[in-house]
C-alpha cells in the first residue's frame, strides 16, 4: 500500500501525471547533455539526470497533511550508487567551498568541540568543514562508494541509519541532515531518532527542496520559459526526483510536533551543479540564473520561497 511517508495517511490524491512528469525528464535530459561538449558516461551523469526517484512516476498530495508524495514502480537502494571515481574527486573540493560558505550562518550556532552528527554525510565535505569549525563531527551514510571516499579522507563515517546508530542518548550538540530528509521512507522516526541523541537546547537542521517552488515554476505551470526551466535544471527539481516534497510552514510544524522548535530559516539553491567540468560560459549561466532566485532568511519560516530550504530548530524539551 502507498502511504504518505509524514503521516502515514493512504489517501494520496494525484498532482502531477505520469505525462507530465515524463515530459520534464525529457527536459531535464536534453537541459543536461546540450550542456556536454561529449557524450558523458551514466556515471558521470549521477545527480545531473540519474537519481534514485528520478525516473518513470507521478506526484500526488496526501489528503490529510498536504505532503507532495513521488509514487513510482520499484525503488532502487543508495547503498548501489555509483559514481566516476574521477568525478568524486572534482566534486569534493566544490561541496567543501559551498559548505565554508555556510560558517557565518552556522558555526556561531554551537560552540568549540561541539558534538555534531550528520545524516547523509555524502562525500564528506561538510564533515571537513565541521572540522575546521572545531566541532567534532561523525557521518551516517549508507552509501557504499561515497562512505569509502569519505573516510579515505580520514573522516568519521558510519555506515548505518541513524535509527540503528549505538550511541549513548543526550550525546550530542546537533544533528545536521544535509540533502536527504526528502528521501526518507519514514521522516518521524528518524527525527525521532535525532530527538533522543540531542542534548536539551541542542540543534537540529534541516534542508530539503522546497515543493512551493518547484510547483510555481513547473513547465505546466509557468509555459516552459527559459528562465524557470534553467531555475529548476540548475536546482535538480525537473521531474522532481525526490520522495517526498515539504514546503516551509509544513516541514517547520512537522520539527515544532517532534519537539524541535524552529528558531531560524535560510532560503538556498543546489550546493552545487554537479557537472564534471563547468567552462567559463556554463559558469556564467549558473551563476546568472542562482543570482537572479530572491533569498530570504529569518524567524519566519513562511516567508522562504527559494529552491531549496535550511531550517535551523532548537530541542525544546
Amino acid at each position: 500500500m502507498r502511504i504518505c511517508p509524514l503521516c502515514r495517511s493512504n489517501c494520496l490524491v494525484p498532482l502531477v501525471t505520469r505525462g507530465e512528469i515524463a515530459r520534464e525528464i525529457r527536459i531535464r535530459e536534453r537541459f543536461v547533455r546540450s550542456r556536454f561538449d561529449y557524450g558523458p558516461s551514466r556515471a558521470e551523469l549521477m545527480d545531473l539526470t540519474e537519481f534514485m526517484h528520478g525516473g518513470d512516476g507521478i506526484l500526488a498530495e496526501c489528503a490529510h497533511c498536504g505532503l507532495t508524495v513521488r509514487l513510482e514502480d520499484g525503488s532502487g537502494r543508495y547503498e548501489e550508487d555509483i559514481y566516476d571515481p574521477g568525478l568524486l574527486e572534482i566534486l569534493y573540493p566544490r561541496y567543501l567551498h559551498a559548505f565554508r560558505a555556510k560558517e557565518s550562518q552556522y558555526r556561531p550556532l554551537l560552540p568549540t568541540r561541539a558534538d555534531v552528527l550528520e545524516i547523509g554525510s555524502h562525500l564528506g565535505s561538510f564533515l571537513q568543514a565541521a572540522e575546521e569549525w572545531g566541532w567534532r563531527p561523525r557521518g551516517f551514510d549508507i552509501g557504499r562508494q561515497t562512505s569509502q571516499f569519505a573516510r579515505r579522507r580520514g573522516l568519521s563515517v558510519e555506515r548505518e541509519f541513524i535509527e540503528d546508530a549505538r550511541l549513548p542518548a543526550q550525546s550530542a550538540d546537533a544533528t545536521f541532515v544535509w540533502n536527504c530528509f526528502e528521501q526518507l521512507p519514514d521522516p518521524g522516526r528518524t527525527i525521532a531518532a535525532c530527538y533522543g541523541l540531542v542534548r536539551r537546547g541542542g540543534l537540529l537542521v534541516v534542508r530539503t527542496p522546497n515543493v512551493a517552488f518547484y510547483r510555481n515554476l513547473r513547465p505546466a505551470n509557468s509555459g516552459s520559459g527559459t528562465s524557470a526551466i534553467r531555475s529548476l535544471a540548475y536546482n535538480n527539481l525537473l521531474g522532481f526526483p525526490y520522495l517526498a516534497g515539504y514546503k516551509p510552514n509544513q516541514l517547520a510544524s512537522f520539527l515544532s510536533e517532534h519537539g524541535f522548535q524552529p528558531v531560524t530559516g535560510f532560503d538556498s539553491t543546489l550546493l552545487t551543479v554537479p557537472y564534471p567540468e563547468i567552462p567559463p560560459r556554463l559558469q556564467r549561466e549558473i551563476e546568472k540564473t542562482q543570482s537572479s532566485l530572491t533569498l530570504a532568511c529569518g524567524k519566519d519560516t513562511a516567508l522562504l520561497s527559494g529552491p531549496w530550504m535550511e531550517i535551523v530548530c532548537r530541542k525544546v524539551d
